[in-house]
């Protein structure tokens, strides 16, 4: 079950859906993110996680997917169409940061920040077909566990502040079923692997 709704940084989001990014990096978001938000202190190291943690929302609902060349670092990600029934809830940046008041950008600009659709395309060079598996499980298995500890600080806040129930509780439910989600993509590659009689 999707939430009818998913709460994203309007910064983001606009960066995202206006530009019509279509391909990115965690990094390259940020880049473009610091261009328009005064991060009032906050490192980037944890910047990067806020805006990780933000895109996941959008991994959760379907919006977007990880690229189908799959990295341990320089991950690129897909924006895909809105889901349907689902709707953005914007709020403003995090951690106290706050957005820069500038003159708007000329149109002009927006071409120049479109994303080079050639780092998006498909790799062409033939991997492995074990190695790219194998890959793939390790990545999700780090994703499941992600997920795991996501459910279970959603779950830990709830009990011990009983008033954000009502405002966590979407994401709680979203949370569980990504951990259930990606459980099946981790069983579906396990069965691959002993199929083709390379699990380890």
């Amino acid at each position: 079950m999707k939430p009818s709704s998913v709460t994203i940084d309007e910064v983001l989001y606009h960066i995202l859906m206006e530009e019509e990014s279509g391909c990115f990096t965690v990094m390259e978001l940020r880049d473009r993110y610091l261009k328009r938000v005064d991060p009032n202190g906050v490192s980037l190291p944890d910047l990067r996680m806020y805006l990780y943690d933000q895109v996941r929302k959008m991994i959760n609902c379907g919006w977007v997917e990880h690229h189908s060349e799959r990295k341990a670092r320089g991950q690129r990600f897909v924006v895909l169409q809105q889901p349907d029934g689902i709707s953005p809830k914007l709020t403003q940046p995090g951690k106290g940061m706050q957005v820069k008041q500038t003159p708007a950008e000329p149109k002009q600009q927006a071409v120049d920040m479109s994303p080079d659709i050639s780092k998006c395309e498909k790799p062409k060079e033939k991997k492995n077909t074990a190695e790219v598996l194998q890959q793939m499980l390790r990545e999700t298995r780090l994703d499941l566990l992600t997920s795991y500890g996501e459910t279970e600080r959603y779950a830990q806040m709830i009990q011990d502040l009983p008033e954000l129930k009502a405002t966590l509780e979407s994401d709680l439910v979203t949370s569980r079923d990504n951990s259930s989600r990606l459980l099946g993509h981790i069983n579906a590659l396990e069965s691959a692997l002993q199929k083709i009689g390379a699990m380890g």
